[in-house]
């Protein structure tokens, strides 16, 4: 009898203890100036990912190709 309703007690324990997470709405634009890279002028409106201003802080996205563009190299293993 206990064999068959652990499976309940379990599911009803991992109930209690959920709990939601919601995020605060934050005000973010796009930069309404000109931004240059390594002399390279940054063009947003065809960008994937584009740079964003929030807090008037400028953030770079951390793309493989836009890292490139930083010079910055990056390696991987499954380890």
């Amino acid at each position: 009898m206990l064999k068959k309703s652990l499976p309940l007690v379990v599911i009803l324990f991992a109930l209690c203890f959920t709990h939601e997470a919601q995020a605060a709405s934050v005000s973010v634009t796009l930069p309404n100036f000109t931004v240059e890279l390594n002399g390279q002028s940054m063009d947003n409106r065809y960008s994937r990912y584009p740079l964003l201003v929030y807090k008037d802080i400028t953030y770079f996205p951390m793309t493989y190709y836009d890292c490139k563009l930083l010079g910055l190299t990056a390696t991987w293993t499954a380890e």
